[in-house]
């Protein structure tokens, strides 16, 4: 590799400026936030595999970000995979956050905005890919950017080794089967961003379902809301409410469905008849008698009195 910058190279004064221009040529038109009081550090080495560039940094915490006028002002089109050698990053694209700690992966898309942030020391290494050079659809790369695959277990900790090797090769000038490697990494590559979001699918279908479970043992708590859910679960609101995006209804109408229901069906038990109309609806959550009419028309065309006279009304003969 060619090592670009050295901050040890360079008087104090001069470090934070010259930093901002070798990343910005280095990687693609960036603004650079440094959130360190320290005098600047940082190192950045770059190398080629290819038609891919592979450039390795390290320095004090800092936020990258990419706005849409540094995209407008910029052609080229890379898919950036980022292997984290030191510290942890926090790449930020289409609404997701990936936590990146040693030997993770994450990819990320020039062509959108995004921000990373180095909360502490770090070094990352970042292979840009030409976007062509994965054949994923649009939409495929709107749902696997900004996504964690650890480099711990499974899929993501072959591939994480096989990245660095070719990091540590490209470094000594050892390649010689370039189009071999290239054509393994991508396969590598796209093979771990599918396992990693089928697993968090599987996951979040077995998350949607507990979530579920637990809503139904507390509908009669009227305080029962997005926040105690998630707290519940050890999840953020948001990601929560990205749980529930999927089916069609939020959780707040999930709430309101599950507590009608039970009251409907209540209504039509005539063990349940001792309990007035307004009694029912407090038992489920429904404080507010007015709120519980209207949500009960809405949701059957009928009142919940008028529910109440045809579910105990005799059955009529046939004719």
């Amino acid at each position: 590799m060619n090592t670009f910058f050295s901050s040890d190279q360079v008087s104090a004064p001069d470090r934070v400026a010259l930093w901002h221009d070798v990343i910005c040529r280095s990687y693609v038109p960036l603004n650079i936030t440094l959130t360190s009081e320290q005098p600047f550090i940082g190192t950045v080495s770059t190398g080629n595999l290819g038609t891919v560039r592979i450039a390795t940094s390290s320095s004090l915490p800092q936020q990258i970000t990419r706005t849409r006028r540094l995209i407008s002002q910029d052609e080229r089109e890379y898919l950036m995979v980022g292997v984290q050698s030191a510290g942890h990053a926090l790449v930020q694209q289409h609404g997701r956050t990936a936590r990146v700690g040693r030997g993770g992966l994450v990819f990320w898309d020039t062509r959108h905005p995004y921000d990373i942030l180095f909360p502490t020391d770090w070094r990352m290494s970042v292979f840009q890919f030409p976007r062509y050079s994965f054949g994923f659809t649009e939409d495929f790369i709107g749902r696997m950017t900004a996504v964690n695959v650890g480099g711990d277990r499974g899929i993501g900790r072959v591939v994480s080794s096989f990245m660095t090797s070719i990091n540590d090769a490209t470094d000594a000038g050892d390649l010689a089967e370039v189009a071999s490697l290239h054509n393994s990494a991508v396969d590598l590559l796209s093979a771990a961003i599918r396992t990693e979001l089928a697993d968090q699918a599987a996951a979040s279908d077995g998350l949607l379902e507990c979530v579920l479970a637990y809503i139904r043992q507390n509908l009669a708590d009227p305080n029962l809301c997005a926040s105690q859910i998630a707290a519940e679960h050890n999840v953020s609101v948001r990601t929560l409410h990205r749980l529930f995006s999927a089916t069609g209804q939020g959780v707040a109408e999930h709430i309101r469905t599950f507590r009608l229901e039970r009251i409907k069906t209540e209504l039509a038990d005539p063990t349940s008849r001792r309990y007035t109309i307004s009694a029912l609806a407090r038992k489920w959550g429904f404080l507010d008698p007015s709120t519980f009419s209207r949500a009960f028309k809405d949701a059957y065309g009928i009142t919940a009195r008028e529910w109440a006279a045809s579910a105990s009304a005799p059955p009529t003969e046939a004719s």
